[in-house]
């Protein structure tokens, strides 16, 4: 058992390097924690810390923010986490963004090498927040190796297999579980997988004063206070919260309410509208790419042609009359490779290939993607509403 999990030693005379001591480059200095009063009195001193450090258009970031860094320090309790980013031009502060979650993380690391053995090998054994910077510069040879810590760090348990060096010619495998806190800054857009697992926010230059340099001290000061809050919170399950946040987000899809639940869990009940309007927003994002996936429009020219036989050439031809370039056409074999993963059973008839139409797949695929214009969750349009009609309720 780690010493920092022994609650009933004098904690400011145990040596405490046997859990701190591990090689990340943030410069904080080994000190034992230290009281910090109530939880929302720590929660405000580390949104303090975030606002002096860093600019960010919307106050109700700086929520999520702090609940995403101080449910970092308690990971055990957590089967699936959700990343952070920051995205935006050059000097609109998103490193120092990435630095406020580096300065206040549990067992922050800023990764400098993205060689797969040593980064994987640190990951599995140190569980670190991994922190990775201009992201847009990874080489070809580098992305693979990021995209799969990225890929696999999110569910707790997925082992990603790798061959060892051989011993006497004989080779082994061996599992790496690379989950764990990620938080990533750069200035361009990712994939769209890694993008659903991370709640980002989009940088523009500073309109008020921030300090020139992360403040360290205070920072050391802050980790220590949040070492206690681990102590304190780490074999203390959230019994008495669950239920409320299960209710509060029972609108989320699983996706969604995967990645807020941990900050939801360590956030004050007076902080959960703030965390459940960007859980909304991310949401409604992910309605707006459901309904413009190619899935989707062509679920919406079945629906527009609706009649129990309907032609894939129709299909395509509804599909490409407003496409005039040609690559950007759709082709019968898309279409119809389409409307199977859809879900709709196909005939080969004189005239051609036909989708057979189906009471119960049709009303199945308009609660997933709606009925030809961009949906929303539920009467949401940005969030708000429902935020609203929410809280009105409890």
């Amino acid at each position: 058992m780690l010493v920092e999990r022994r609650k009933k030693v004098d904690l400011y005379t145990v040596p405490y390097g046997y859990s701190e001591k591990y090689p990340f480059n943030f410069g904080m200095k080994n000190l034992p924690p230290r009281p910090y009063g109530k939880v929302i009195d720590l929660w405000h001193e580390v949104s303090n810390y975030n606002v002096d450090q860093w600019d960010y258009h919307d106050k109700d970031f700086y929520d999520v923010m702090v609940a995403w860094q101080m449910s970092t320090w308690l990971p055990e309790k957590w089967e699936a986490v959700g990343y952070m980013g920051f995205i935006g031009d050059s000097g609109t502060g998103k490193t120092r963004g990435l630095e406020c979650n580096a300065a206040l993380s549990y067992r922050s690391w800023f990764v400098t090498c993205l060689n797969e053995a040593p980064l994987f090998r640190g990951v599995t054994q140190y569980e670190p927040t991994v922190c990775i910077d201009e992201t847009e510069i990874i080489t070809k040879a580098d992305r693979s190796t990021v995209q799969n810590l990225l890929n696999s760090g999110q569910r707790r348990g997925v082992m990603v297999p790798r061959v060892e060096q051989p011993v006497k010619g004989v080779y082994t495998i061996k599992g790496y579980e690379l989950f764990g806190y990620k938080c990533l800054a750069g200035t361009r857009q990712w994939l769209r997988t890694l993008q659903r697992r991370s709640i980002i926010a989009y940088t523009t230059r500073n309109v008020r004063k921030v300090t020139r340099f992360i403040d360290k001290e205070r920072a050391q000061q802050l980790r220590r206070k949040l070492l206690q809050y681990r102590i304190d919170f780490v074999d203390v399950p959230f019994a008495e919260s669950k239920p409320k946040i299960l209710k509060l987000t029972e609108i989320l899809s699983g996706g969604v309410y995967e990645i807020f639940y941990p900050l939801f869990s360590v956030a004050p009940s007076e902080k959960w509208k703030s965390l459940m309007k960007y859980a909304l927003k991310e949401e409604d994002k992910r309605q707006r790419d459901r309904s413009t996936s190619d899935l989707a429009v062509v679920f919406f020219a079945i629906l527009e042609l609706k009649g129990e036989y309907i032609y894939v050439a129709q299909i395509t031809d509804l599909l490409n009359q407003d496409r005039e370039l040609r690559l950007d056409q759709y082709t019968k074999k898309t279409v119809s490779q389409l409307a199977t993963v859809l879900g709709f059973a196909k005939k080969h008839m004189r005239r051609g290939t036909v989708i057979i139409w189906n009471d119960v797949t049709v009303e199945r695929l308009t609660k997933q993607y709606g009925t030809g214009k961009i949906p929303v969750t539920g009467d949401v349009k940005d969030g708000q509403s429902a935020l609203t009609k929410i809280f009105n309720k409890s």
